[in-house]
């Protein structure tokens, strides 16, 4: 049976959706998909936060497994490319998927240990 998820935001270049049975996120911001556990995502979220205002472009590592090599899943490393504008447009689409998080846990009255 396919996990169903409920699109927490949606716009032009963004989908966040949230699986129904916990709080993992689906996170698709134009040709890329990452998969966030809720506090993965808080901390992604502050890592946006400390990079250096007005930068041509970012480099924002998603996964890094060359310490791992145990783990052989043919890319040892991922990592997006984005300008700045288009580091406001996630970062401001992933909070607003946090606050309606937020907002739903608390009126399930189920708030995470975030």
């Amino acid at each position: 049976m396919a996990t169903e998820y409920k699109i927490l935001i949606q716009t032009q270049n963004a989908c966040v959706s949230q699986c129904h049975c916990c709080t993992q996120l689906q996170v698709q911001y134009k040709n890329v998909m990452i998969c966030f556990e809720w506090k993965d995502l808080i901390g992604f979220l502050q890592r946006l936060d400390e990079l250096p205002p007005n930068e041509l472009y970012y480099i924002i590592n998603i996964i890094d497994l060359r310490c791992y090599p145990a783990v052989n899943l043919g890319v040892s490393a991922s990592a997006m490319c984005l300008t700045f504008s288009e580091v406001e447009e996630f970062r401001a689409i992933l909070s607003r998927a946090c606050l309606k998080m937020d907002l739903e846990m608390i009126f399930r009255k189920s708030i995470h240990d975030n």
